[in-house]
């Protein structure tokens, strides 16, 4: 199933027709310029319905938000209401500032209220100017045009199935209207929170699961040492209880220690995770980040103190407990002597928590390989076009100023001329939607003279010039590119990708192929085939792609995409002042290579995160698991130093020491590493929807945290001998 936006014409239906509903909003994201003394500022915008935020239960800190006579369609009169954060930056925080115009994008405003500090809604990522939806007169009446999306709020004695129940009535009305473009199509409710952190909460509970993990081996090697030294403290615990001491006194003395300890470690820990927030959230790309403005202020707050605190002492009572029971269960005579009787079963309580740590440390790692693995196989994929010295950027010109795609395409030509002419630059084209930013519309075809064919599959569908595909490196597989002669007056011609032959034309020639769609008045003859591209991400298969020719469909908005001969830096920055030269009411915004995109897409992202914030547990889960070897292993050669003086005084060779040591640690490690990998394999299973091309049961992956962990271990066992 594929989420869709709705339409206006749903989002009313929705509105009056539902009862499930206090109150339904639409909104819709935009960009304002605003102008400045050193030239126009991009600000994040959106287009809200009149109640948006009645529906939000926000209001104002000063003004009032919008009426339902300002949200009409094919309204003109402008009003806008702007967040607190601009409102301090660019207007002083002048409480005067309500009922004063302001000019946007070439158009005049009027600031009408301004909103609370912590307002942030974060589907909007975090915007700066709100305006009402105010849609045309075709945007409101054409019920296949999805550029919208829906909000609402449950009445409280309403379930999300009822609401689902109600949708399916309200959708099946809406298809019988529609029954072309509507008829595999539904509505259904989303709850905000999985909507927000729908994307992350797979890094949010790994990054929880690998704390977990690393604080139980902490928690391990600190028994560990507990134990060793309850056992070096054995002679004192006999002289007490024999003077009369009770047991539970001894016990509480041993967990007031280890409560101590853990609480030390505790707050030595805090001092290190405001810095430990700080650098997860900026390792974060601005993209992504602005999706998630909650996370901006985020610091160690007092439910955390108290959470760490409480964590601190389970621990510290949890991981105590064991050896003080063990060290005051002796009897007194036993505990006395030097050497006492049941060193055996310590040893194998030792031993377990070191097989344990083993286990734990390997499932990270393994989980860090698989993650590893999946990003580079994501790397490695083949997005249909050259990506080395690609330059993009994408530019807005004021509405106001260029308000006919005639005055548009002057102006592009012109940018596009002056682009080219710079040193390094080899070819320049235009394109409204670059690849891989997982934007772009998409729209249902129709194959003009085929019958029943409106079900075929949607295609992602891109405004481009006609140089675009010689920039990209894309080939040519039959028919002609676009000619600056395929402008407005001539007749509407189109290029399609192989997908687009293979799935929507059914492997029939497209060459004269006539394409239809709702939103498009006649039909549009196919001229070419090109190979195909990553539209959307580099996850996402290769989807059907219908290409309109840039020059009839100029527009206010597009992107620019230039080849350099060598490193496209120096092109980046001339890029940057030779436009505001052009122009200075222009907002050219996202300069950057395509590899700079690809390496911030969310594909990207959701792979390249998790795989750090892993890497670092592992690196700890490996270092804490051999400190805990190393000192299990110590201290069995300690209890041992008597036997091995006497096989070296009978001829024994260093070798053969060094062998008996590293069986014992070979067998700790080839236990752990067993029940490691069995938990590892277990636990994939949560890991497979991060992964790209590369099983959650990798036998590679598997194979070699297996191979480290031993090596550890030998290491280790050499160490201690040599």
């Amino acid at each position: 199933q594929q989420t869709r936006q709705v339409s206006y014409p749903d989002c009313r239906d929705v509105r009056d027709q539902a009862t499930s509903f206090e109150g339904v909003a639409g909104y819709a994201y935009d960009g304002f310029s605003l102008k400045a003394d050193e030239g126009s500022e991009r600000l994040a915008a959106a287009r809200v319905s009149a109640n948006f935020f009645d529906v939000l239960g926000v209001q104002p800190m000063l003004g009032r938000t919008f009426r339902a006579e300002e949200d009409q369609p094919a309204l003109t009169r402008t009003v806008a209401v702007i967040s607190h954060g601009l409102w301090q930056r660019r207007f002083g925080s002048d409480p005067a500032i309500v009922g004063k115009p302001v000019t946007l994008s070439g158009a005049p405003f009027t600031v009408i209220g301004v909103l609370p500090a912590d307002f942030h809604f974060a589907r909007l990522g975090d915007p700066e100017v709100f305006a009402t939806l105010s849609p045309s007169q075709v945007m409101s009446e054409r019920r296949f045009t999805h550029w919208m999306w829906a909000i609402g709020r449950l009445r409280d004695d309403v379930s999300a199935e009822a609401t689902n129940a109600e949708l399916v009535s309200i959708a099946s009305a809406r298809a019988k209207l529609d029954p072309q473009w509507h008829k595999e199509t539904g509505l259904r409710v989303v709850p905000l929170r999985d909507a927000l952190v729908g994307p992350i909460q797979p890094l949010v509970l790994g990054l929880f699961a690998a704390v977990a993990a690393v604080l139980l081996i902490a928690c391990a090697n600190v028994a560990n040492m507990l134990l060793a030294r309850a056992m070096s403290r054995q002679r004192e615990v006999g002289i007490r209880l024999a003077l009369g001491a009770g047991r539970g006194r001894i016990v509480l003395q041993f967990l007031t220690e280890s409560v101590l300890l853990s609480l030390a470690g505790g707050a030595l820990g805090l001092l290190w995770a405001g810095w430990g927030v700080r650098t997860m959230v900026s390792a974060i790309p601005a993209s992504q980040l602005a999706t998630l403005p909650f996370l901006k202020g985020l610091e160690v707050e007092p439910g955390v103190l108290a959470f760490t605190f409480g964590v601190c002492l389970a621990t510290g009572l949890l991981f105590g407990l064991l050896p003080a029971l063990r060290t005051s269960a002796g009897k007194v005579a036993d505990t006395l002597k030097d050497g006492a009787r049941g060193s055996g079963g310590r040893q194998r309580l030792r031993s377990t928590l070191v097989v344990s740590e083993i286990a734990i440390a390997l499932a990270l790692v393994a989980a860090t390989g698989l993650l590893g693995r999946s990003l580079s196989r994501l790397l490695d994929v083949n997005p249909g076009f050259d990506t080395t010295n690609l330059v993009t950027a994408r530019l807005s010109i004021p509405r106001a100023s260029y308000d006919t795609p005639e005055k548009a395409e002057r102006f592009f030509d012109q940018w596009q001329s002056r682009i080219a002419s710079l040193p390094g630059v080899q070819s320049v084209a235009l394109v409204d939607q670059l690849p891989l930013t997982g934007q772009g519309n998409t729209g249902t075809p129709s194959i003009v003279g085929v019958a029943g064919n409106s079900t075929s599959p949607d295609a992602n569908l891109r405004t481009v010039s006609e140089d675009y595909f010689k920039v990209m490196g894309m080939p040519l597989l039959a028919g002609r590119t676009f000619a600056a002669s395929d402008g407005p007056t001539s007749p509407p011609v189109a290029i399609v990708n192989q997908a687009f032959v293979d799935e929507v034309l059914g492997g029939r020639d497209a060459i004269g192929q006539r394409i239809g769609f709702a939103f498009v008045e006649g039909s549009i003859e196919v001229i070419g085939v090109v190979g195909n591209e990553k539209a959307t991400s580099l996850d996402a298969r290769m989807r059907p792609v219908f290409y309109f020719a840039w020059r009839q469909e100029a527009g206010n908005g597009t992107a620019i995409v230039a080849r350099t001969n060598s490193d496209p830096r120096p092109v980046m920055t001339a890029l940057r002042s030779e436009s505001r030269a052009m122009e200075s009411d222009i907002l050219l915004l996202g300069v950057q290579t395509m590899e700079d995109i690809i390496a911030t897409t969310p594909a990207t992202f959701l792979r390249r995160y998790p795989l750090m914030i892993l890497g670092v547990f592992a690196g700890l889960a490996l270092l804490l698991a051999s400190i805990g070897i190393y000192g299990v292993m110590s201290l069995s050669v300690r209890e041992r130093t008597s036997e091995i003086g006497i096989r070296m005084a009978l001829g024994a060779q260093a070798s053969a020491v060094l062998s008996l040591v590293l069986r014992q640690g070979l067998a700790l490690s080839i236990m752990g590493v067993t029940l490691g990998l069995a938990t590892g394999l277990a636990g994939s299973r949560v890991l497979s929807s991060a992964l790209f091309e590369t099983p959650a049961t990798d036998p590679v992956v598997f194979g070699g945290a297996a191979v480290i962990l031993i090596a550890v271990t030998a290491v280790t066992a050499q160490r201690i001998i040599g």
